[in-house]
Protein backbone atom coordinates (compact mmCIF):
# COMPACT_ATOMS: atom_id res chain seq x y z
CA UNK A 1 0.00 0.00 0.00
CA UNK A 2 2.94 2.56 0.80
CA UNK A 3 4.58 1.62 -1.95
CA UNK A 4 2.77 3.28 -4.60
CA UNK A 5 3.24 7.23 -5.26
CA UNK A 6 1.35 10.05 -2.55
CA UNK A 7 -1.21 10.77 -4.94
CA UNK A 8 -2.21 7.19 -5.78
CA UNK A 9 -2.71 6.11 -2.05
CA UNK A 10 -5.90 5.71 -0.29
CA UNK A 11 -5.19 7.57 3.12
CA UNK A 12 -8.41 6.98 5.10
CA UNK A 13 -8.24 2.94 4.10
CA UNK A 14 -4.15 3.24 5.27
CA UNK A 15 -5.66 4.29 8.62
CA UNK A 16 -8.52 1.98 8.96
CA UNK A 17 -6.18 -0.96 8.02
CA UNK A 18 -4.16 0.35 10.94
CA UNK A 19 -7.06 1.09 13.19
CA UNK A 20 -8.28 -2.80 12.44
CA UNK A 21 -5.01 -3.93 13.19
CA UNK A 22 -4.84 -2.33 16.60
CA UNK A 23 -8.27 -3.76 17.49
CA UNK A 24 -7.08 -7.40 16.44
CA UNK A 25 -4.65 -7.11 19.08
CA UNK A 26 -7.08 -6.21 22.08
CA UNK A 27 -9.78 -8.49 21.19
CA UNK A 28 -6.63 -11.29 21.02
CA UNK A 29 -5.64 -10.21 24.18
CA UNK A 30 -9.36 -9.58 25.39
CA UNK A 31 -9.71 -13.73 24.04
CA UNK A 32 -6.80 -14.78 26.11
CA UNK A 33 -7.56 -13.16 29.38
CA UNK A 34 -11.03 -14.78 28.91
CA UNK A 35 -10.19 -17.90 28.49
CA UNK A 36 -7.70 -17.90 30.77
CA UNK A 37 -4.53 -18.22 28.59
CA UNK A 38 -1.75 -16.57 30.06
CA UNK A 39 0.72 -18.07 27.67
CA UNK A 40 -1.32 -15.82 24.94
CA UNK A 41 -1.53 -12.77 27.50
CA UNK A 42 2.43 -12.66 28.12
CA UNK A 43 2.86 -13.31 24.51
CA UNK A 44 0.85 -10.44 23.22
CA UNK A 45 2.86 -8.43 26.05
CA UNK A 46 5.62 -6.97 24.24
CA UNK A 47 2.93 -5.75 20.78
CA UNK A 48 1.36 -3.47 23.53
CA UNK A 49 5.01 -2.26 24.85
CA UNK A 50 5.40 -0.68 21.33
CA UNK A 51 1.69 0.48 21.20
CA UNK A 52 1.90 2.01 24.92
CA UNK A 53 5.60 3.86 23.11
CA UNK A 54 3.40 5.15 20.73
CA UNK A 55 0.78 6.56 22.12
CA UNK A 56 3.31 8.20 24.53
CA UNK A 57 2.61 5.75 27.31
CA UNK A 58 6.05 5.86 28.48
CA UNK A 59 5.37 4.63 32.24
CA UNK A 60 2.85 1.43 31.16
CA UNK A 61 5.46 0.33 28.79
CA UNK A 62 8.50 0.91 30.93
CA UNK A 63 6.75 -1.16 33.35
CA UNK A 64 5.39 -4.33 31.05
CA UNK A 65 8.83 -4.21 29.59
CA UNK A 66 10.48 -4.31 33.23
CA UNK A 67 7.64 -6.92 34.58
CA UNK A 68 8.62 -9.17 31.62
CA UNK A 69 12.66 -9.31 31.88
CA UNK A 70 11.88 -9.82 35.69
CA UNK A 71 9.84 -12.91 34.51
CA UNK A 72 12.54 -14.34 32.51
CA UNK A 73 15.67 -13.37 33.77
CA UNK A 74 15.40 -11.80 37.22
CA UNK A 75 13.96 -14.05 39.40
CA UNK A 76 16.74 -15.97 40.93
CA UNK A 77 16.47 -19.59 41.61
CA UNK A 78 16.31 -19.42 45.80
CA UNK A 79 13.75 -17.02 45.37
CA UNK A 80 11.68 -19.86 43.66
CA UNK A 81 12.42 -22.34 45.47
CA UNK A 82 11.41 -20.42 48.47
CA UNK A 83 7.75 -20.70 46.81
CA UNK A 84 8.12 -24.58 46.37
CA UNK A 85 6.45 -25.61 49.28
CA UNK A 86 3.29 -22.95 48.36
CA UNK A 87 3.45 -24.09 44.99
CA UNK A 88 2.92 -27.70 45.59
CA UNK A 89 0.01 -27.01 48.19
CA UNK A 90 -1.76 -24.61 45.65
CA UNK A 91 -1.61 -27.09 42.39
CA UNK A 92 -0.28 -30.78 43.55
CA UNK A 93 2.92 -30.01 41.66
CA UNK A 94 6.23 -28.27 41.79
CA UNK A 95 6.32 -24.68 39.87
CA UNK A 96 8.58 -21.95 39.99
CA UNK A 97 7.91 -18.59 41.49
CA UNK A 98 7.45 -17.46 37.76
CA UNK A 99 4.31 -19.92 37.23
CA UNK A 100 3.17 -19.17 40.90
CA UNK A 101 3.07 -15.36 39.41
CA UNK A 102 1.24 -16.78 36.29
CA UNK A 103 -1.18 -18.41 38.23
CA UNK A 104 -2.26 -15.21 40.28
CA UNK A 105 -3.20 -13.13 37.08
CA UNK A 106 -6.38 -14.47 36.59
CA UNK A 107 -9.17 -15.63 38.29
CA UNK A 108 -12.64 -17.39 37.46
CA UNK A 109 -15.42 -16.00 40.44
CA UNK A 110 -17.74 -17.87 38.40
CA UNK A 111 -16.48 -21.31 37.48
CA UNK A 112 -17.52 -21.01 33.86
CA UNK A 113 -15.35 -21.27 30.49
CA UNK A 114 -14.66 -18.25 29.34
CA UNK A 115 -15.33 -15.89 32.32
CA UNK A 116 -11.74 -15.44 33.23
CA UNK A 117 -11.03 -12.16 35.13
CA UNK A 118 -8.16 -9.72 36.05
CA UNK A 119 -7.71 -10.14 39.81
CA UNK A 120 -7.25 -6.46 40.34
CA UNK A 121 -11.22 -6.57 38.54
CA UNK A 122 -12.81 -8.56 40.98
CA UNK A 123 -10.70 -6.32 43.78
CA UNK A 124 -12.63 -3.33 42.32
CA UNK A 125 -15.32 -4.88 41.99
CA UNK A 126 -15.30 -6.32 45.76
CA UNK A 127 -14.84 -2.74 46.68
CA UNK A 128 -17.22 -1.21 45.16
CA UNK A 129 -20.12 -3.60 46.53
CA UNK A 130 -18.74 -3.01 49.95
CA UNK A 131 -19.51 0.59 49.23
CA UNK A 132 -22.68 0.08 47.76
CA UNK A 133 -23.41 -1.63 50.60
CA UNK A 134 -22.25 0.83 53.15
CA UNK A 135 -24.42 3.23 51.35
CA UNK A 136 -27.53 1.31 51.38
CA UNK A 137 -27.23 0.33 55.04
Amino acid sequence: MRQRPRQERDQQFEDQVLHNHDELLYVDLCHAMNSGDIGQVEASFLLWIYIFKATKKHKYAYHTARFMVQMRYIYPKDLQCMFLSMCYTLTGKYNTYRQLIQLNWLCNPTGRAFKFRPVDWLVEQNNLYTKVQCFYQ
